[in-house]
């Protein structure tokens, strides 16, 4: 159970300190079997942070260059991009194979750092034993190794916002203690959430969170002097955003999405990331529209909660999976759902008692999840240490008043073997074979030599990339699903096409491009991927629809991907 006063803990004993060695030994391995070169194909966020960090590096700024024409990069905030950047300039390394070595070993060496400062954490409040297995939990979760592959700033905002929360817990109870010294443990951790804000800008529910928590202490003058600190870190990114999209003009093809232009027109707050929370869909642009009202923002929120509670019972319980209906579409595991979130409540509850501002933060990173359109469990890997602690902790509380509502012989037993049976099961049967095949995965891709993924489909993405790297004029603009990627393996400039059904629309906008950068880029190749689910729904009615608009150059011979010519005469449709 949680220590209602960790000052009075004990330090780590010989037992702890071997636990400690295997478990950074195993993750170590782990994290080195997968440890590949290749940018992943599917994540363009990868390929946006490694072409932002070569930019800097070269002294060309702060622009993503695989646009057709180069503007300012806002989604961002720039830490990891200039982490990358001091690399390349300090090492002289300009291969992106090695500096993917480079990037991808530094992100899985943050990981593997942040394992012995989350048992500390534990260990001031949980038993020897919960401890050590919170710490494999999370060592081997298989959350953690299906994003260790791809070069993405949620692990190093994970150590640095744990960091920065294990650093105002000591503060706590040095303060507690009447400590001189505690203050310097608070600029400590004040300066973590600072970095943590420049890393990502989901920093800002931390931001919320201490700020709450010191309100909810009325802590008046510690409030005012970490406002004066946080606040303004936190609006130097958007700060500047605003300001240049007020004074210049932005063409940001690739984020180009969900008419984001026209919705940034009608905004007085003229930052990127608002689109998220204005529009029904940010990606697709038939459904561009505005959320009308609280109904529709209701209906998101729903859709939200429903959604990361099923990635949270992914992450959570055992595999057992029990289908029902005619296709089998109703997975009864899901069941389970409402019984785990309670487990986090109570236990968020519980830590909240001892630790507020953990809640505090939460409570702040849940509710920019509820209303923020995408979901994904990558959007859950910055808290997942938390979570697991919350849950774990509900099942402890859970069962120790199982213990004492019925006090009978061999209730001690009984839930003490059901918590051994759980663990064992969700350890042994889901997360450790699910994060041996993200493992496995990596490695085969370093020993066969493989490209960027064994997938058929998005390894002819590749390919097909590399066909135009090689076989097209350096001038020629790319229309494509992923354009940071397909910059990065062909070197030829890119655009994203627009989400829509509509082939009129689709063939506008093909056309506008090639008008605009027409003299900077006089041939246009469209990218027909056979890898992603839009380009196999949107592109295939537009070249069969305008036929004599597009002449095929390349077809890959196994998936079919097809690489096509615009012809600029326009034709009689």
């Amino acid at each position: 159970m949680i220590d209602p006063h960790p000052e009075q803990s004990m330090p780590l004993d010989r037992r702890e300190k071997y636990f400690l060695a295997g478990i950074l030994a195993l993750t170590l391995l782990l994290a080195g079997l997968m440890l590949n070169p290749y940018l992943t194909v599917v994540n363009h966020d990868s390929a946006i942070y490694s072409l932002l960090g070569m930019a800097l590096a070269q002294g060309q700024g702060y622009l993503l260059f695989s646009e057709p024409v180069a503007q300012p990069y806002f989604t961002f905030p720039p830490l990891l991009p200039l982490i990358f950047a001091a690399i390349v300039k300090t090492t002289g390394i300009t291969d992106r194979t090695t500096l993917q070595w480079i990037f991808k070993g530094l992100i899985h060496l943050l990981f593997i750092a942040s394992i012995p400062l989350f048992y500390l954490w534990l260990r001031q409040h949980f038993s020897r034993g919960h401890a050590m297995v919170l710490a494999t939990l999370l060592a081997v979760n298989p959350i953690v190794y299906k994003y260790l592959g791809d070069v993405l700033a949620d692990v190093p905002y994970w150590t640095l916002s744990m960091a920065a929360l294990f650093g105002f817990w000591r503060w706590e109870v040095r303060d507690r203690l009447n400590d001189p010294k505690s203050r310097w443990l608070l600029a400590v951790s004040l300066a973590f959430v600072v970095l943590s804000i420049l890393m990502r800008q989901i920093g800002i529910a931390l931001v919320g969170g201490v700020l709450l928590y010191f309100l909810l202490k009325r802590r008046w003058k510690i409030l005012l002097v970490s406002a004066a600190i946080l606040v303004p870190a936190l609006l130097i990114w958007p700060g500047y955003e605003h300001h240049y999209r007020s004074t210049h003009e932005v063409h940001q093809d690739t984020l180009n999405q969900a008419d984001l232009d026209k919705v940034l027109a009608k905004s007085p707050v003229k930052l990127e990331f608002i689109k998220h929370f204005l529009v029904q869909d940010p990606i697709s642009q038939d459904r561009a529209a505005v959320v009308s009202g609280p109904g529709q923002y209701a209906k998101i929120i729903l859709t939200r909660v429903r959604g990361y509670a099923e990635i949270a019972t992914d992450a959570f319980l055992p595999p057992l999976e029990i289908r029902t209906g005619p296709t089998g579409e109703y997975n009864l595991r899901y069941a389970l759902t409402p019984f785990l979130a309670v487990l986090f409540l109570v236990g968020g509850w519980t830590i909240f008692r001892v630790f507020p501002l953990m809640g505090c933060y939460l409570l702040f990173y849940f509710g920019i999840l509820a209303v923020y359109p995408y979901i994904t469990p990558r959007f859950m890997l910055p808290v997942f240490p938390f979570v697991l602690m919350a849950v774990y902790q509900g099942l402890l509380t859970t069962l120790a008043f199982v213990r004492k509502k019925w006090p009978v012989p061999h209730t001690t037993w009984a839930t003490r073997t059901l918590l051994a049976v759980f663990i064992g099961v969700t350890l042994i049967g889901g997360h450790l074979p699910e994060t041996i095949r993200w493992v496995g995965a990596g490695l085969k891709l370093k020993l066969a030599d493989a490209g960027p993924s064994r997938r058929e489909h998005n390894r002819a993405y590749y390919e097909t990339l590399l066909w135009i790297g090689e076989n097209t004029p350096e001038d020629s603009l790319l229309i494509t699903r992923k354009p940071p990627v397909a910059y990065y393996y062909s070197g030829r400039k890119a655009t994203a096409f627009p989400f829509t059904a509509d082939v009129d629309r689709l063939m506008a906008y093909v056309d506008e491009k090639a008008e605009r950068y027409g003299d900077l880029y006089p041939t246009l190749y469209l990218v027909e991927d056979t890898a992603f689910s839009e380009s196999k729904r949107f592109l295939p009615p537009l070249t069969r629809d305008r036929e004599t608009r597009f002449e095929p150059v390349y077809r890959h011979p196994e998936t079919g991907a097809t690489v096509w010519k615009l012809q600029r005469r326009r034709a009689a449709y």
